[in-house]
């Protein structure tokens, strides 16, 4: 029996299970409600569906288990706890301040505590505990999940995240140096090239047309958050109109995209129904016009193949524990080696993102000797 075989422990069916390996958050456990369908669970890829503001991460992932069902792809809902993630701060806002509707440098958390680092190690535990060959997942969020997964784009553009599908956000964190946050991003810990990384992500702004009540339940109306729209329609297309001027002004890559629905409201399942065949068509596109990119690790280099002509990249490696080790954002512009040492012996986990949005990881056991 294989390595990979004897590492499954998730099968088909409809489950739950609760996530505390993330060690920067095992005090702060996650439970994650999950659906696999029968067939080849390798080849399955893996969509990420986060809650609104009821956490009640259940209902979204009974919500994609038809479609699931149906096109062979895995749907996992983790459920932020009011207990363990309470109020905005630590899910919409992700725990990156103490306070986050008033940042301070000083109240700036280190980003192993960010309610976004938990994402990609909970989706590569899931990928030993499955068996799927998915190099990243995908992401829809509504309403709070929404905004959770609008800024995780933006402040962790790093991630192994494939594609975005956020439906229905009741204001924005806009990628603007000018606005501080949470409505932008003065005082944040994203740069500039971090900004660009997030461009080239496959983001897109899902708005429901009749998603327009100025006097919604639980819509934030204040000077800040009505300076982008006094509804969720409007917000929405502010944001991506924003974003959009930010990207020409940088002269950089603009991978996002907006879709307005006819007929619906502030409706998860609606939403998703909707969300459905635009996902199905990217992905069907994207296998088609994008190649996979791939990392290798051999004699202490670290190798990248599957670039376009001056097509640049960055890297990150993570330790077992999620712990970001090494951040390299500089951009390479063609394939080449690059020499990585492990300062400790243990397992890393190297991530790449490129410019077109493409991300691949690989992982190291490090020895810790030179």
């Amino acid at each position: 029996m294989s390595a990979q075989a004897l590492s499954q422990s998730l099968t088909a069916g409809t489950g739950v299970f609760t996530y505390a390996d993330y060690s920067p958050l095992s005090n702060r456990p996650v439970q994650v409600f999950y659906h696999i369908p029968p067939g080849n669970v390798q080849d399955m890829p893996v969509l990420f569906a986060f809650h609104g503001e009821e956490r009640d991460a259940e209902n979204y992932r009974n919500t994609w288990i038809a479609a699931a069902n149906q096109h062979k792809f895995m749907v996992v809902a983790p459920e932020f706890s009011t207990t363990y993630y309470p109020g905005g701060n630590f899910y919409n806002l992700g725990n990156v301040f103490t306070n986050g509707e008033n940042p301070t440098l000083p109240g700036l958390q280190p980003d192993s505590v960010w309610t976004f680092s938990l994402i990609d190690p909970l989706f590569l535990h899931l990928k030993a505990q499955t068996g799927t060959s998915a190099d990243g997942y995908l992401a829809f969020g509504h309403s709070a999940g929404a905004q959770f997964l609008h800024r995780f784009v933006i402040i962790k553009p790093q991630s192994l995240m494939l594609e975005a599908y956020c439906a229905n956000a009741g204001w924005y964190t806009v990628p603007d140096a000018n606005i501080t946050f949470p409505y932008g991003l003065r005082i944040s810990p994203v740069n500039e090239a971090q900004v660009k990384q997030a461009f080239a992500k496959r983001l897109t702004v899902m708005l429901g047309k009749l998603d327009n009540n100025p006097n919604a339940a639980g819509l934030r109306r204040n000077e800040q958050a009505d300076a982008q729209g006094i509804h969720r329609l409007a917000r929405g297309k502010h944001f991506f109109a924003q974003s959009q001027g930010i990207a020409t002004n940088l002269q950089t890559l603009f991978n996002w995209r907006i879709f307005e629905v006819e007929g619906v409201g502030h409706s998860q399942s609606l939403m998703a129904t909707n969300t459905l065949p635009i996902l199905l068509q990217t992905s069907v596109e994207d296998k088609l016009e994008q190649p996979k990119v791939s990392i290798f690790y051999a004699e202490g280099c670290l190798q990248v193949e599957g670039l376009f002509p001056g097509e640049g990249f960055s890297l990150t490696a993570v330790a077992g524990n999620g712990q970001v080790v090494w951040n390299n954002e500089q951009y390479f512009t063609q394939d080449q080696k690059i020499r990585w040492h492990a300062e400790k012996s243990g397992i890393y986990i190297i991530k790449l993102l490129s410019a077109t949005g493409r991300s691949a990881f690989v992982r190291i056991i490090g020895s810790g000797k030179q």
